[in-house]
């Protein structure tokens, strides 16, 4: 496992330098104070994504929720750059139990073609980054708001806007299928970025009403 992008081999069908540019892009995706907690393992047919145990924040992330969402995230980058290239991914989330640190494996399922659409999300990568001004008080339209339901809905997510009134209500982390859910942030954050310009908030944790019963992640699997 590597997470100096400067010596990954050749995978999926790539060159050398092809396989460092899509880890490079993976590795801008968002992640809490930029610890960029993901570490790839690159071999001929496949690519790993694990989460890197030593850029834990057990103190800001006691429960790991960020990382994942934050591997999440980075998956949905290596995706855009992989059919970028020509390369069809399938991805599965969370594939072996007895290895909790490993995220995602991605494989190479045939021929890949990105759309337009696509195309503009990753151009927006390298765009998209941390805005740490004051908010001015402008609201952002509904109209806006909601046509970012679209990027999370295609990742098996829902993005639910909820009015000022419902934000005070108690809430508790999610702690299903976070890396799901991160791959709808990278979707969302994407959209907003190209679409509207939005300096949308920084990563923050997925929340559920306070009586949602936890369950425990499943082994997911698709090809884009």
């Amino acid at each position: 496992m590597t997470s100096e992008l400067g010596v990954a081999g050749s995978a999926l069908g790539l060159s050398g330098p092809d396989t460092v540019a899509v880890l490079e892009t993976a590795a801008l995706a968002p992640s809490v104070h930029n610890t960029q907690p993901w570490a790839f393992r690159v071999a001929p047919d496949v690519i790993e994504l694990h989460a890197d145990p030593a850029r834990r924040l057990p103190v800001a992330d006691p429960d790991d929720q960020e990382l994942r969402l934050a591997c999440g995230a980075a998956v949905f980058n290596l995706r855009l750059a992989l059919l970028a290239r020509g390369v069809r991914p399938s991805v599965a989330l969370y594939p072996d139990p007895a290895r909790p640190q490993l995220v995602a494996l991605i494989r190479r399922a045939g021929i890949g073609h990105a759309t337009p659409e696509l195309m503009r999300l990753l151009d927006a990568v390298p765009r998209r980054h941390t805005n740490r001004r004051p908010f001015t008080r402008a609201p952002v339209a509904a109209a806006e708001r909601y046509a970012l339901r679209p990027a999370s809905a295609e990742e098996g997510a829902m993005l639910h806007p909820l009015p000022t009134a419902a934000r005070a209500q108690p809430c508790r982390p999610a702690t299903t299928r976070d890396a799901l859910v991160g791959l709808a942030l990278g979707g969302v954050l994407g959209l907003g970025t190209v679409l509207y310009a939005l300096a949308i908030g920084p990563l923050t944790q997925r929340m559920l009403p306070a009586n949602t019963p936890p369950s425990l992640p499943p082994p997911i699997g698709w090809v884009m």
